[in-house]
């Protein structure tokens, strides 16, 4: 349930990291997303990795660092100015991608410990994972939904 919530939260300060930051800003930030899903699994796990997983996230952000930041500029079409808070945000943002990722290889560690006697351990799969992290973040989202009053809004606009 805590990694649906992670999910959502980061889904959340993303978006509103989009009302002080740039759009490419925004994208450029979260393609970094590899990293700290990698670092907070690296943590949470206790897991090690090989030298090849390490070089593999490292080539693959920093490709798509280069990639997004090679992009012609079009005219008219320039960044905009970006403020400390806006990239405060996609920063925890990115913490809350990372923390979702540890979260959900907890969980499948855990489903092995807790199936000890079996000749073959059961495994959730990558689908399963994702169908209950975002089945709880659905809940998550219903909840402050309509806690913050915006489901009655919603029901009304629709109504009109």
């Amino acid at each position: 349930f805590v990694s649906g919530g992670t999910q959502m939260f980061a889904m959340a300060l993303s978006n509103e990291a989009l009302r002080y930051v740039s759009y490419p800003t925004q994208v450029l930030g979260k393609s970094c997303k590899m990293v700290p899903v990698f670092i907070m699994g690296l943590l949470m796990t206790k897991k090690t990795r090989s030298i090849s997983e390490f070089l593999t996230v490292g080539t693959v952000t920093v490709g798509v660092v280069v990639f997004n930041m090679a992009a012609p500029v079009k005219p008219g079409k320039g960044g905009g100015s970006d403020s400390a808070y806006g990239l405060g945000l996609i920063v925890a943002s990115l913490v809350l991608d990372g923390l979702t990722g540890g979260i959900q290889d907890r969980v499948k560690e855990k489903l092995a410990e807790i199936n000890p006697g079996t000749d073959k351990k059961p495994k959730m799969t990558s689908f399963e994972s994702m169908f209950y992290t975002n089945i709880a973040g659905a809940v998550v989202a219903l909840v402050l939904c309509v806690g913050s009053g915006q489901m009655q809004e919603g029901i009304a606009l629709c109504q009109a």
